[in-house]
């Protein structure tokens, strides 16, 4: 959720320096703007970087564990998987 709110940010940021690029003609000033720009969001990116990464590795865990649980309910359950995949 946060994430998301941070990159609708950082596009809107980027939306209002294109439009300030098509407002004002004055092109020096839109390249000393865009590479103040740029570095904001390299620097937004590299600091986001590694919750994306947590959340990808917690995702990928989580569904490890929901397919594990389900393969070990499946044989506690006594189900074969002969019968599963003829009726499945």
């Amino acid at each position: 959720y946060v994430q998301s709110h941070i990159l609708l940010g950082l596009d809107r940021s980027l939306d209002c320096w294109c439009c300030s690029i098509l407002n004002d003609s004055d092109f020096a000033l839109g390249v000393d703007s865009w590479n103040c720009l740029q570095a904001l969001l390299k620097c937004i990116g590299r600091g986001i970087a590694s919750s994306f990464l947590a959340s990808q590795a917690c995702g990928a865990l989580g569904l490890i564990y929901v397919l594990t649980s389900a393969v070990t309910a499946s044989f506690q359950l006594g189900l074969k998987p002969d019968v599963l995949i003829l009726e499945g």
